[in-house]
């Protein structure tokens, strides 16, 4: 019998540093990670006009941190659709031998949210629909409806009382008030979805199709995230933690393909339920970098953390990531990434307190994509927090948190799915 060992913790306290703006359009995937020990394998808006293609190369904060910057411009359709298979010239390559990237959406479980209320109910339908409308032309991209968790799922993670307290009805008026929710039966199929969905993407990244095709290397769920979740309490907009659940799962029903899996949370705030939910297992590393002045309960210790000062900004937030992402899959080594994509970091949100830009985020995005390449990892991403500072759809700042949301999807579809390997930052 082998005893655990009890994992070292890493934490990091970063001081400001100065901000700075990159101007760039397109991002190519040009400086690849070396990853330390390995030994497995592994375009964004479509704009009316000609391709045009300028290359330079980037250094990021001083760190050698290079890439290709492109501009592209193509034509967009009109109209969108589900699922788009119709091979081009572009599709040859990685994911021409792989099967179809799955992505999976909740939005059609609605809940009617009270007038005023905090969360952005709305804003995942906004954001599944441009991912659709951007994604409309690459090929082997199919758009589910997220399945609802099942109860075997959720007890992988969870306390099955509070499970059954939460299913029935029973919730306290403290608990409604941590959460942030109210309860009913839009909200329970809702939560339940949120779970199912990062649930299905992880199998569909691991799961071969009869016909023995290997699976893609990436999946999504435009939902879930939910990382404020414990064993038996809710927070923060999360009742259950969908990333953990899924963890369980993998490590569950795949042992041969699934022995280390890494959750790299970029989350303004801190993954704190999904630390002390795998605080004591070794095959899963909690890799958190948020805000260190936006806690709204007990800050708990991830097997790495970064915290961030307010207002650091593009330059050097991209700076620490640059130092510490490369540790976290150097310690992890992963067979299974989960990327937490939340885009609250971005200035127009108002919870984030870091003021990123939307290139930034894009850089940010595209380097997770790189190093899941590198260690040929398998990797599903979910969205995360996005909290616009106007509520109004017709905002700027609205507006700012869908594209945001929606970059983090495109991003990993064009990259993984066999296209030009581009990766859009636009203003």
């Amino acid at each position: 019998m082998i005893q655990k060992k009890k994992k070292k913790k890493e934490s990091v306290v970063v001081r400001r540093r100065v901000v700075g703006e990159v101007d760039a359009q397109l991002i190519h995937k040009a400086h690849k990670p070396t990853p330390h020990n390995t030994g497995r394998q592994g375009e964004g808006p479509m704009i009316t006009g000609t391709t045009v293609m300028m290359v330079v190369v980037l250094s990021l904060a001083g760190r050698g941190v290079r890439g290709f910057l492109s501009i592209s411009k193509r034509a967009l359709p009109t109209q969108q659709r589900l699922f788009a298979t119709s091979a081009t010239p572009s599709s040859a390559g990685t994911q021409a031998a792989r099967g179809p990237i799955q992505f999976y959406y909740n939005d059609v479980f609605h809940v009617d949210m009270p007038e005023g209320h905090r969360f952005p109910m709305e804003k995942y339908s906004a954001f599944r629909r441009q991912a659709q409308q951007r994604l409309y032309s690459l090929p082997s991209v199919a758009f589910h409806p997220s399945p609802l968790a099942s109860l075997a799922d959720l007890e992988t993670t969870h306390d099955p009382a509070y499970i059954q307290r939460y299913l029935t009805g029973r919730v306290t008026a403290q608990e409604k008030r941590e959460s942030g929710f109210d309860w009913n039966d839009q909200h329970v199929n809702r939560t339940l979805s949120s779970v199912g969905g990062t649930v299905a993407a992880t199998h569909a990244v691991l799961r071969q199709d009869t016909s023995r095709t290997p699976a893609p290397q990436v999946g999504a769920h435009l939902a879930g995230g939910t990382h404020h979740a414990f064993k038996a309490k809710m927070e923060g907009f999360c009742i259950f933690s969908d990333i953990a659940v899924a963890v369980n799962v993998a490590l569950r029903d795949y042992p041969d393909e699934v022995r280390k899996v890494l959750i790299v949370d970029l989350d303004v705030h801190q993954g704190n339920g999904n630390a002390v939910l795998f605080q004591n297992d070794d095959r899963v590393y909690t890799f958190s970098m948020h805000c260190s002045e936006n806690y709204f309960s007990n800050k708990q210790t991830s097997d790495h953390d970064v915290e961030v000062e307010p207002n650091t900004g593009d330059a050097g937030y991209l700076a620490l990531l640059e130092q510490h992402l490369p540790l976290a899959f150097q310690n992890s080594n992963p067979d299974l990434v989960f990327f937490q994509a939340g885009v609250d970091p971005h200035i127009s949100d108002r919870l984030g307190r870091l003021s990123l830009t939307r290139a930034g985020l894009q850089r940010r995005n595209l380097r997770v994509l790189q190093f899941v390449e590198a260690y040929k990892s398998k990797c599903v991403v979910v969205a995360g927090g996005g909290y616009p500072s106007d509520s109004d759809p017709s905002s700027g700042p609205y507006g700012d948190i869908i594209n945001a949301h929606a970059d983090v999807y495109v991003a990993a579809a064009e990259f993984f799915g066999g296209g030009s390997k581009m990766v859009p930052l636009l203003r």
